[in-house]
């Protein structure tokens, strides 16, 4: 299935995609994956959006979001379901959470930074009483309403211009990156352990989903010819809602049937099969057909585009400042600036040699150490896909400790260490071309032992042959003797 575009939400400091926070592989969530409206931890959303296009495709959209969590009967089911099964839940304490003034803030900064946003007017943003839902509002004004992405409807927008100021609008899902082509065999190995959870995740999901709605409604600038799965509302407005309730009967039909979840796979992981859009489409909004609408462009503008933006320059600028956003999104970005900064001092520098650079074969383009007490991880992801196998051998062939005291051999079983690879979607297929690199070891650093550098590299393996050789280098590890472990 093609995929669908939303913003990433920060909630509770957990950067989280949508759907990812109950299983890393449950079926029905790669399924309904077509959906990533942010239910971002758990969160039921409903957007509203009402555009209004001038003829040049400048516009203005009232935007009405709210964002709810309710964990009561997701909780029940996640508690059986570990009674059951014994699955730690992905999220602890869940029945915990609640919003945050913060998580108000953060919200209304993800649209307000919106991309070809000129100015907003009328924002209004803030948080329940229970603490169960946070909200925003306000009027974004843009230059072209094509280049303009507040949710996973309107981010799907094409717009055509044909003849005789024809002009179409058209909602296309972007499709799946192109990737190494997906057999059948793995799919199917994959798809069917994929299918043994969903019977006990699929109620979770649909509490999920319940509350979640969007609706885009365009006024458009001219006289409406045609149109297709959009209800249409007089001469020139056309509106389209898309409810959680219909993802999931989406969800629901692939995963009963192992041919269509095969060939969701396989589209989801870059093997573009064409059949899955049109499915989509069918049970979702009850016909096959893109949805899209064409009309003739008229010559005057539905707004007075200009006087609009200019009297709400003045709104925005008293906004930010009155309402502390502007000290807030400032404060952030140095943090997260600073932060970022930090990085090297957390997780260690990985050192990429030009000669690695240039010379066509796969190093490792990013890398983190993390220690947790005697055990040190590394997490990596290499320049390009390798053909290897899933297991492949560690050789630490330095590890230094302050100026110049080498300790690989120190390294517990340092002659035994193995690495795993995954492809860049995860999965589990020995086949499967390689992006992603981890392996740990455990040591026992010295007393007052505060930084680390590693130098060794990964041997692979293919059907039982010697693969390619991943040399990798880091500094800067930052580290605790194990007396001074916490």
């Amino acid at each position: 299935m093609a995929r669908y575009c939303a913003q990433q939400i920060t909630i509770k400091r957990l950067r989280i995609r949508p759907f990812k926070i109950l299983m890393k592989h449950s079926i029905l969530l790669r399924f309904a994956s077509c959906f990533i409206l942010a239910c971002a931890a758990s969160c039921g959303m409903q957007t509203k959006e009402v555009f209004t296009i001038n003829p040049d495709l400048s516009g203005k959209c009232v935007i009405e979001v709210k964002m709810y969590i309710d964990t009561t009967s997701v909780d029940a089911k996640l508690a059986l379901k570990d009674s059951l099964y014994g699955i730690t839940p992905t999220l602890p304490n869940f029945h915990k959470a609640k919003f945050t003034r913060r998580d108000a803030i953060n919200l209304s900064l993800k649209f307000i930074r919106t991309k070809g946003v000129e100015v907003w007017n009328s924002i209004r943003f803030g948080m329940s009483k229970k603490r169960d839902m946070i909200f925003f509002s306000g009027i974004a004004y843009f230059r072209d309403v094509e280049q303009v992405h507040f949710s996973m409807l309107d981010s799907l927008l094409k717009v055509t211009k044909g003849t005789g100021n024809q002009v179409t609008f058209q909602l296309v899902p972007q499709a799946s990156k192109k990737g190494n082509p997906v057999s059948d065999d793995d799919a199917n190995k994959t798809v069917s352990e994929l299918r043994k959870n969903a019977f006990y995740e699929r109620p979770v999901l649909a509490d999920i989903l319940n509350p979640t709605e969007a609706t885009v409604i365009y006024n458009l600038p001219g006289t409406i010819t045609n149109s297709a799965v959009y209800g249409q509302q007089g001469d020139n407005i056309v509106q389209l809602t898309l409810t959680g309730n219909e993802i999931m009967r989406y969800a629901d039909s692939i995963s009963r049937s192992q041919q269509l979840a095969v060939e969701d796979y396989k589209e989801n992981n870059g093997t573009w099969g064409g059949i899955m859009e049109p499915l989509f489409n069918s049970i979702v909004w009850g016909s096959a057909a893109t949805p899209e609408a064409t009309f003739t462009k008229g010559k005057k503008d539905l707004f007075d585009y200009n006087t609009e933006v200019q009297n709400a320059m003045g709104f925005f600028d008293d906004f930010m400042r009155n309402s502390r956003l502007e000290k807030y999104d400032s404060t952030n970005a140095a943090k997260e600036g600073k932060e970022e900064s930090k990085r090297p001092e957390e997780y260690g520098m990985l050192v990429v040699n030009k000669a690695d650079s240039v010379a066509k074969k796969p190093y490792f383009k990013d890398m983190t150490a993390i220690q947790s007490n005697d055990t040190i991880t590394f997490s990596g992801e290499l320049s390009e896909d390798v053909k290897a196998g899933q297991e492949a051998k560690v050789h630490i062939m330095k590890l230094v400790v302050g100026a110049d005291l080498d300790m690989a051999d120190s390294i517990v079983a340092h002659t035994k260490i193995s690495a795993t690879l995954m492809p860049e979607k995860g999965g589990n297929s020995d086949k499967a071309p390689k992006r992603k690199v981890s392996f740990m070891f455990l040591i026992h650093l010295p007393k007052g032992c505060k930084e680390i550098a590693v130098q060794g590299r990964i041997s692979t393996t293919l059907e039982g042959k010697p693969g390619v050789q991943i040399p990798f280098k880091m500094k800067q590890i930052a580290v605790t003797s194990a007396k001074h472990l916490q």
